[in-house]
C-alpha cells in the first residue's frame, strides 16, 4: 500500500481544479484524485482532506499515484504497518456516523437528537404531532417546566443561569456526544480494536449535500481523534486498508495512525 500527501499547485490548470472543488467539494475531490490512478475501473483508494483545506489530501492506495499534468505536489511512501496485539495507537479519522433503523440508514446525530426530543415531550404528556427537529425543540421549550430544566442542568453539572434555548442545545450536544462515543466504541470492537469511551474527542459535525448528476446526496460527518488498543492485528490492518464505515467516496473512512 502507498500513503501519499497530495496538494494542488498554483499553476493555471491547478487553479481550474481548485475552482471545481470550491463548487462541489468532496465529490469533485473524489473525481480529481481518481485521475491519479489511471486504468482503475473501480475506486481503489481512500482519502481525507488535511486541516479542512479543500486542496490538500492524504490518500491511501494500492497503486502508486501518478502526477498527471503536473498540477499536484505529491509525497508518497509505502505503508505496510506491522502491528501487534495490545499495541497502543493514536489515530484520527473522518466518519459518516449512521445507524440502521427499520431497514434504513439514519444519521446517528439527527436520530439521537430527535429521539431525545420525542422522549422528553412524551414524559411531559405532550403528543408532538410533528417530526421536524426545529418544531420539536420549540414544543419542548414551550412545555418544559422547572423540573425538566433542573434535570438538564444537573446532567450538565451547571449551576449558573442560562437561557432555556441555550441550555437545551448544550444538553442535546452532551447527550449526543455520549451516544456517538458508545457507537464508535462498539464500531472499534468490530474492527478488532478497543478504547475507553473517554479516549477520544469527537467534533466538527457537518451535514453535506453533494450533486451527483441529477441526484442530490446528503450525508453527515464527524472528526474523531483518540487512542486505541489493537486486539487482532491482521483484522485491524485489513480494516485500515479497506476503510471504515460509509461514504468513502466523499472523504470518509481513512484512519491515520501513529504508534504511542
Amino acid at each position: 500500500m502507498f500513503l501519499s500527501q497530495i496538494k494542488l499547485l498554483g499553476n493555471a490548470m491547478a487553479r481550474e481544479e481548485r475552482q471545481k472543488l470550491a463548487v462541489n467539494g468532496c465529490y469533485a475531490s473524489h473525481q480529481l484524485l481518481w485521475k491519479l490512478f489511471a486504468g482503475e475501473q473501480k475506486r481503489g483508494f481512500l482519502y481525507c482532506t488535511v486541516n479542512d483545506a479543500l486542496d490538500q489530501f492524504m490518500v491511501l492506495s494500492a497503486q502508486e499515484p501518478k502526477n498527471y499534468n503536473e498540477i499536484f505536489a505529491i509525497q508518497t511512501k509505502r505503508f505496510n504497518p506491522v502491528l501487534y496485539q495490545g499495541q497502543k495507537l493514536g489515530y484520527q479519522i473522518t466518519l459518516n456516523p449512521t445507524v440502521c433503523k427499520n431497514n434504513r440508514r439514519h444519521d446517528v446525530v439527527m436520530n439521537t437528537q430527535q429521539s431525545l426530543l420525542l422522549s422528553e415531550l412524551t414524559k411531559l404528556g405532550v403528543d408532538p404531532q410533528v417530526s421536524k427537529k426545529s418544531r420539536l425543540k420549540s414544543q419542548l421549550l414551550d412545555f418544559a417546566d422547572d423540573g425538566v430544566v433542573a434535570n438538564w442542568k444537573a446532567e450538565l453539572q451547571l449551576s449558573e443561569q442560562i437561557a432555556r434555548s441555550d441550555l437545551l442545545e448544550m444538553w442535546l450536544r452532551f447527550k449526543t456526544d455520549l451516544v456517538l462515543r458508545q457507537w464508535w466504541s462498539e464500531r472499534l470492537l468490530s474492527l478488532s480494536a478497543r478504547a475507553e469511551l473517554a479516549d477520544c474527542d469527537i467534533f466538527a459535525y457537518q451535514q453535506h449535500q453533494v450533486a451527483k448528476g441529477k441526484n442530490q446526496i446528503r450525508f453527515s460527518t464527524v472528526d474523531i481523534v483518540g487512542q486505541l488498543e489493537v486486539t487482532d492485528p491482521e483484522k485491524f490492518t485489513e480494516a485500515l486498508f479497506n476503510g471504515i464505515g460509509r461514504s468513502k467516496a466523499f472523504g470518509c473512512g481513512l484512519m491515520l495512525i501513529k504508534p504511542l
